[in-house]
């Protein structure tokens, strides 16, 4: 029973993690991508929104390490792979800023 519970928890973190990576990273792809201050309700959406992106840009990755090491450092874990891909999102969107 409790190994079951244990199993949902991982799986809820890794859909959690998985789910606010995407939109982080969807977030900041339309934001370099549209001129957000042309509309002026769509600046104050994004004005809003930038604090909390910046800051789970940079905690997923670390969340997705604590994890991975509650994992015990397995290959297979999916949370290492969710660590690689938030860390490429974090590369993707420097790279783009440079542009």
């Amino acid at each position: 029973m409790e190994a079951e519970l244990a199993n949902n928890r991982s799986i809820n973190a890794f859909r959690f993690i998985l789910f606010f990576s995407c939109l982080t990273l969807l977030f900041w792809l339309f934001s370099q991508t549209i001129n957000v201050y042309k509309s002026k309700v769509v600046g104050a959406i994004f004005e809003i929104l930038w604090l909390p992106a910046i800051l789970s840009l940079f905690s997923l990755p670390v969340f997705s390490f604590h994890f991975w090491r509650k994992d015990k450092f397995k290959i297979t874990s999916k949370f290492l792979h969710l660590l690689i891909w938030t860390l490429m999102s974090i590369l993707i969107l420097f790279i783009l800023s440079r542009y």
